[in-house]
């Protein structure tokens, strides 16, 4: 008989930020942006998806054109997977300037 131990999504910890939390932060750290540039801010265009367990995803936006926000949230996937290869390169020892 094999025994596989693990957690299996019932682990003990817990997030380590709550979503206020973040939320606030972004909002002093863009209103601290609008005022050091003054005239010269140019307004970002935002998505936030945000999910409850068991329920659906909630995708707030400062844009109304749905095809902007899927390519914001397309955007941010890329830039997620990247980093995610990034990380792993450079934990695997593939982080060289070679090209393959």
């Amino acid at each position: 008989m094999k025994v596989i131990e693990g957690k299996f999504g019932k682990g003990d910890e817990e997030r380590p930020v709550k979503a206020s939390d973040v939320f606030q932060s972004l909002a002093d750290m863009y209103s601290q942006m609008e005022d050091e540039a003054g005239d010269a801010w140019i307004e970002p265009s935002i998505v936030v998806s945000t999910f409850f367990p068991m329920s659906s995803a909630i995708v707030s936006s400062n844009e109304l054109d749905l095809y902007k926000i899927m390519g914001l949230l397309e955007f941010a996937k890329q830039d997620m997977m990247a980093a995610i290869c990034q990380a792993e390169a450079q934990e695997n020892g593939y982080d060289d300037e070679t090209v393959h």
